[in-house]
């Protein structure tokens, strides 16, 4: 979910952060309706 809008985003996780969970804050860029997250915070 963004924080600024709320809107509910859907991602594909790379396989580099699979412990991120439900919860977690995450670092990510749209960008042509591709949405790819960059870290865990």
């Amino acid at each position: 979910m963004d924080n600024v809008s709320y809107e509910t985003l859907d991602s594909n996780l790379p396989a580099e952060l699979s412990d991120i969970s439900e919860g977690d804050t995450v670092t990510f860029v749209e960008l042509n309706g591709n949405i790819q997250i960059l870290e865990k915070r």
